[in-house]
């Protein structure tokens, strides 16, 4: 697989980062100091964001249900896979946030633990003026029309894991 997604044009993923032209990281200035990360639907929303050192980021779980462990669950995390600094938050249930201060220059790819194929990246630079790249309030918002779909997606995945575990 690995080769053949270096071979694609364009990769499309609801739950990881898909190709550049597809995951347009979402860019914050100087003069933002927390930006917020939702979890919704086993996936990170923005997947990619571009911020200034001295940023807070806060990943809030807005998945609807908090049940079961491992991959039926609702419970998320955030764990640093790659990036100039590590660090990892606690399985957060529905509505609870974790928050991180980052400080040192670098990209940092994260995942969730439970659920591996979720993955996200942050970008953190002094320049945040790159052109070609979507800009924070711009764009869509997140009650999109794509956001509806995943999480009709995802209430459709649990109807369909409680009947299998009922019919057991």
């Amino acid at each position: 697989m690995k080769a053949f997604r270096q071979e694609a044009l364009r990769t499309l993923t609801p739950f990881g980062i898909g190709s550049p032209d597809v995951d347009v990281p979402v860019v914050y200035g100087n003069d933002t100091k927390e930006v917020i990360v939702r979890i919704i639907g086993n996936s990170y929303h923005p997947k990619v964001i571009k911020v200034t050192p001295g940023t807070t980021v806060k990943w809030i779980n807005e998945d609807v249900f908090t049940y079961m462990e491992g991959e039926f669950s609702g419970i998320h995390n955030v764990i640093v896979k790659s990036g100039p600094e590590r660090f990892a938050s606690d399985m957060l249930a529905h509505a609870e946030s974790h928050s991180q201060l980052l400080t040192v220059e670098g990209e940092y790819t994260y995942i969730c633990t439970p659920h591996p194929y979720m993955e996200g990246k942050i970008i953190v630079t002094k320049d945040t003026a790159s052109p070609g790249v979507q800009y924070a309030g711009t764009g869509s918002a997140p009650t999109s029309k794509m956001m509806w779909f995943v999480l009709i997606l995802a209430a459709t995945a649990l109807m369909i894991a409680l009947i299998s575990l009922i019919n057991k």
